[in-house]
């Protein structure tokens, strides 16, 4: 039986605020890894990013460019057979007994076909508080090793890593598991990997990348706004000390 690999790194190429970071993954619960990770980045205060979905992609190759002025995103992918966007539900390799939905089976849409070896690499011109991505089909016989690293393309220290996700676990009915991460501690990644093994030949699709690399906008008052409410109180309180 062939043993194929494929790693999908998500590198970061600012390195504002990249002490080691805690880490908190999102594997645990197939049927709610995506809610719970949108939840907790939300509560944390970020801005998701959910634009990166190849929906705007003309199918065919791969244009690893085409999110970069508008989302500060750029995608590139090695080996011939990883390049490709395609539309639809994505390929049923047939395994499907006992298969389970995940959060869903895959709806038609454009996505990235991924076989044999591999790798993907997302490089965003501001650093992520946290990231996430959408894949289907996955066999039982494949799992992912997630690791998150300081740098770019998996350089740098290693802040953290698990293995094992999705192991033993059939989606082969276009059942959709989301994988993400960030950080507890308000500290950026330079790099995440997902690194997917394979028994024999393994057809799958990745969708709806997510990630987080902005707070949440606070409104500030102007400053002449500032001054009238200062001037305000003070007026109020000279009233309260005449009488």
């Amino acid at each position: 039986m062939k043993f194929l690999k494929v790693v999908l790194i998500l590198s970061v190429t600012s390195f504002a605020n990249m002490a080691s970071a805690g880490l908190v993954f999102y594997t645990s619960d197939s049927s709610s890894n995506s809610v719970n990770w949108t939840s907790d980045v939300l509560a944390d205060g970020y801005q998701i990013n959910n634009n990166v979905n190849f929906d705007s992609h003309a199918l065919g190759l791969l244009d690893s460019g085409l999110y970069l002025g508008s989302d500060g995103i750029s995608i590139t992918s090695t080996g011939s057979n990883n390049q490709t966007i395609k539309d639809g539900a994505g390929v049923i390799d047939g395994n499907t007994t006992g298969a389970i939905p995940g959060e869903g089976v895959h709806q038609s849409s454009k996505y990235l076909e991924i076989n044999n070896t591999g790798v993907l690499t997302l490089s965003f011109t501001s650093g992520a508080f946290a990231a996430g991505i959408g894949t289907f089909d996955v066999w039982t016989g494949g799992d992912f090793t997630i690791s998150v690293f300081s740098g770019v393309n998996g350089t740098g220290s290693l802040l953290g890593s698990l293995s094992g996700v999705a192991e033993g676990l059939n989606f082969q009915n276009l059942g959709t598991f989301f994988m993400g991460v960030k950080t507890d501690d308000g500290s950026k990644f330079g790099s995440i990997a997902f690194d997917f093994s394979a028994d024999g030949n393994d057809d799958i699709g990745y969708d709806d990348i997510l990630f987080a690399s902005n707070s949440l906008q606070v409104s500030v008052p102007e400053p002449s706004t500032l001054v009238i409410f200062a001037l305000g109180v003070f007026v109020l309180t000279t009233r309260k000390l005449q009488k």
